[in-house]
């Protein structure tokens, strides 16, 4: 997961927590004022729910996906290294929860290009494309929310569409910010759909070559917890 949609889904759940919190907290206050007494760091404690623990089945699934990202971010040269991240359990009160991500040692790329924008968007639903080589079966976690995957790679490609003047006709038709909010024309936004459909089937086309590799990287990071592949001189992640 790209390190802006990280942030995004970070402030989210932070949020989310915050409502969590208050209630919690609410609850609390009146169970102790029902008994006549005051408020007790126990009746906090009582509060706050059980963290749920994945399946190792659930584990090495988010491997997948992050391997997915991480071998991606590798081959296209979006990254010199990647760190992939798996959490051991969850808040099942929670209404979302991510349960891996991956930080990047990122290229610099001071002036995207077509082609950089394009990998872009590549690694951001590589994760999708990683279930669907492995499992032949995608899960909802690459979409949903403000800051997901999907999310994010429809947004760089309205962009490169409608702002940047960088498809197939140079056309401005709004702002960057605006972008996000508007409607576009059914010509734009057919031409966004085509992009994502190129670039998923391109990383498809990597991660099948490749999936032995994405099967080994996975296990290793469920296994563990915690994986850090690098880049070598060729572009194979190492």
């Amino acid at each position: 997961m790209p390190p802006e949609s990280l942030i995004e889904i970070a402030t989210v759940s932070k949020a989310g927590r915050l409502l969590h919190w208050k209630s919690w907290c609410g609850t609390a206050r009146k169970e102790a004022r029902d008994e006549g007494r005051e408020l007790d760091l126990r009746d906090l404690q009582a509060q706050i729910p059980e963290k749920r623990k994945y399946t190792p089945q659930q584990l090495f699934r988010l491997g997948v996906h992050e391997a997915g990202h991480a071998l991606i971010s590798l081959a296209l040269g979006y990254a010199t290294s990647a760190t992939i991240e798996i959490k051991e359990s969850f808040d099942p009160t929670a209404t979302s929860y991510a349960g891996g991500q991956t930080s990047y040692d990122l290229v610099d790329d001071h002036l995207p290009t077509d082609t950089t924008l394009l990998n872009r968007i590549a690694v951001a639903i590589a994760g999708m494309a990683a279930e669907a080589t492995v499992f032949a079966d995608r899960s909802l976690g690459s979409g949903g929310l403000i800051g997901s995957d999907v999310k994010r790679a429809t947004a760089i490609a309205r962009r490169l569409v409608a702002s940047y003047g960088l498809g197939k006709t140079p056309i401005f038709f709004a702002t960057v910010e605006e972008v996000a909010g508007t409607t576009l024309p059914a010509a734009l936004e057919n031409e966004v759909v085509k992009i994502l459909r190129i670039q998923y089937e391109r990383v498809l086309g990597i991660l099948v070559d490749q999936r032995h590799r994405l099967i080994a990287v996975a296990g290793d990071a469920a296994a563990h917890g915690s994986l850090r592949i690098e880049r070598d001189v060729r572009g194979n992640a190492a």
